[in-house]
């Protein structure tokens, strides 16, 4: 991501082949975290969910956070507090799979 806080073209490229933009496939989606926005104002501050997506259509899940750090636009976050979240998710029932990894943009 660079100073105005923008994914790069190339990044953006492999985030859209890796999530099949366009295409109506099914991600996984686990929300791992909540953050403030940096708004202006305390009035149009708001909570975003951060999220884990993972494709699960293959033999293989891909982590598409995980894969973007792989290609060097992203760097991981706090694997314990990603860990936890994800298990706790699967545990009420929010699918079977527990995957791995998250990532934030790099650039």
């Amino acid at each position: 991501m660079d100073s105005d806080g923008k994914w790069s073209d190339d990044a953006a490229d492999d985030f859209e082949r890796l999530s099949r933009c366009a295409q109506w496939k099914e991600l996984q989606a686990v929300v791992v975290d909540h953050r403030r926005t940096s708004a202006p104002t305390a009035a149009s501050a708001a909570l975003v969910p951060m999220l884990q997506l993972v494709d699960t259509s293959g033999s293989e899940d891909v982590n598409i956070g995980m894969e973007l750090v792989r290609l060097g636009h992203a760097r991981e976050v706090d694997q314990e507090k990603v860990a936890a979240s994800a298990a706790a998710h699967a545990a009420s029932g929010g699918g079977g799979r527990d995957p791995a990894g998250a990532a934030k943009s790099d650039e």
